[in-house]
C-alpha cells in the first residue's frame, strides 16, 4: 500500500471529521476514491454521502446563526448606546440653559432614544443636576 499526503485548510480538515464522525479519515479517502474510479455508488454510499452532506449544512447553519446573533447584539448595544449618549447631551443641554431639567423632559428622551428612565436619571443625580417634576422648554 502507498502512503500519500494531503494538505487542506484547517477548517475544512474540522468540517471533514465532523462529516466523518468516528471514522477513519484514511479509510473515507480509500472508499471515495474507490466509488470514483468505479464510476458509481451504491444504495448505501449514497446515504452515507447524504449523512455527511447533512452535518455539513448544520455546522453552517450553526456558524451563520452565531454570526447573525453576534450582529444583531453589536446593532444592539451600538443603538443603545447611541440614544443614551444623545439623551445625556440634551439633558446636559437644557440644565445648562435653564438650570434645571424635568422629569417629563428625562420621560420624553427616554421614549425618544430608547433608553431607560432610571438611567437618565441616575445620570442626572451623578452630575447633582437639579430635578423638578415639570420642565419648561426654553424659549
Amino acid at each position: 500500500m502507498k502512503r500519500i499526503q494531503i494538505k487542506m485548510p484547517d477548517e475544512m480538515y474540522h468540517m471533514a471529521k465532523v462529516a466523518i464522525g468516528d471514522g477513519n479519515m484514511s479509510s473515507f479517502v480509500r472508499e471515495s476514491i474507490d466509488n470514483y474510479l468505479k464510476g458509481g455508488e451504491d444504495k448505501e454510499s449514497i446515504q452515507k454521502e447524504i449523512q455527511r452532506k447533512e452535518r455539513e449544512i448544520l455546522i453552517l447553519r450553526q456558524k451563520l446563526d452565531d454570526k447573525l446573533k453576534e450582529e444583531e447584539i453589536e446593532k444592539d448595544w451600538i443603538n443603545k448606546t447611541d440614544g443614551y449618549t444623545k439623551a445625556c447631551n440634551a439633558i446636559t443641554r437644557i440644565h445648562d440653559n435653564i438650570g434645571y431639567i424635568g422629569k417629563n423632559q428625562i420621560y420624553t428622551f427616554s421614549s425618544i432614544w430608547n433608553c431607560n428612565k432610571s438611567e437618565l436619571l441616575d445620570f442626572c443625580k451623578t452630575n447633582n443636576y437639579t430635578v423638578k417634576n415639570y420642565g419648561a422648554v426654553p424659549q
